[in-house]
């Protein structure tokens, strides 16, 4: 039995899924056919490589529809998976990270990586520049990636294929890149 069947076992109803506004109207057919393709792919795939922690990771420039394709995706896993799902915005994490006192930052971090599915969109706003906030980036997929749990990635980085995870190393650190790279494996979306 996978952690996914414990979890539906012990909440049979899911959570309403909240996205944000501009996300709640996303449809398949606004994604680029590379995307489709990827949502397809995971979808089917899902049961099969969830309990490993793997998920989608949508990379390129601003405006192709990487966070339009993650709401897409984490809309149809809602309605067919049945699990607690939540959306992420990294930019808010920089925010959230400058004003929630101390004392509910490990709370906060144990709350992202108990959720079955995450989708953390717009990472690119969160490096190591920003200290704390990248601490609590690190920490969150960590504990998520440690446990097994899905995390749908999105971030504004225009990279050439074949290099990403060289680049993504120099962004980060070369330890989270390639754990991103083994959770984005056959997943990971260059746009």
């Amino acid at each position: 039995m996978t952690w996914l069947d414990l979890w539906r076992a012990q909440h049979p109803t899911p959570a309403p899924l909240v996205l944000p506004e501009r996300y709640q109207q996303a449809r398949l057919e606004k994604c680029s056919p590379v995307q489709r393709e990827c949502i397809h792919k995971y979808l089917q795939q899902f049961w099969e490589v969830a309990p490993q922690g793997r998920a989608p990771i949508f990379l390129g420039e601003s405006g192709v529809g990487k966070s339009m394709a993650a709401a897409v995706l984490i809309t149809l896993l809602h309605e067919r998976a049945k699990l607690d799902m939540r959306w992420e915005s990294a930019g808010q994490w920089v925010v959230k990270d400058r004003t929630l006192p101390r004392e509910e930052h490990a709370s906060w971090v144990r709350k992202m990586q108990q959720i079955p599915i995450l989708v953390l969109d717009d990472i690119h706003f969160v490096t190591v520049a920003e200290v704390s906030t990248f601490a609590v980036l690190t920490a969150v997929l960590t504990g998520r990636w440690d446990a097994c749990k899905p995390t749908i990635i999105t971030a504004n980085l225009s990279l050439p294929a074949g290099t990403e995870w060289d680049a993504l190393a120099t962004i980060y650190t070369a330890a989270l890149a390639r754990r991103m790279r083994d959770a984005g494996e056959g997943f990971t979306v260059l746009t």
